[in-house]
């Protein structure tokens, strides 16, 4: 630990830093949980893990390649509180999966879809 202008600071090699930043990297945990196992701030972790990835020469805060999945997004076709019912069998087809969002939206994607591509998709769709 190094003392400056009275105040205590912590040395991180550089190595440990690279570990704790590709533990933070693990899509099934989060910044604060890693920075907090390890007594980091956040913001700490987060400035690591941008310095590392522009010296790798990676896309900043992007752990999976980018790519772009085919997706119809339907206006319901009555208003809620309507005697009309919209058709379940309208536009529907056997390769494709079709979810009710919030508001009678409606997603229509392929059936091949990652499961959880598709629900970081409804729950950016939805927020």
């Amino acid at each position: 630990m190094v003392v400056i202008e009275g105040r205590r600071r912590r040395h991180w090699p550089e190595a440990v830093k690279r570990r704790i930043v590709e533990e933070s990297e693990d899509p099934d945990v989060t910044v604060c949980e890693v920075a907090r196992r390890h007594e980091l701030g956040p913001g700490q972790l987060f400035s690591w893990r941008k310095t590392f990835r522009e010296r790798d020469g990676r896309v900043p805060f992007r752990s999976e390649p980018l790519g772009f999945v085919p997706v119809e997004v339907a206006q319901p076709e009555a208003l809620p509180g309507s005697s009309e019912r919209p058709s379940d069998a309208a536009g529907a087809r056997a390769d494709r999966i079709e979810i009710v969002l919030a508001g009678g939206r409606r997603l229509s994607v392929p059936m091949s879809i990652d499961p959880k591509r598709l629900a970081r998709l409804a729950k950016a769709l939805e927020a």
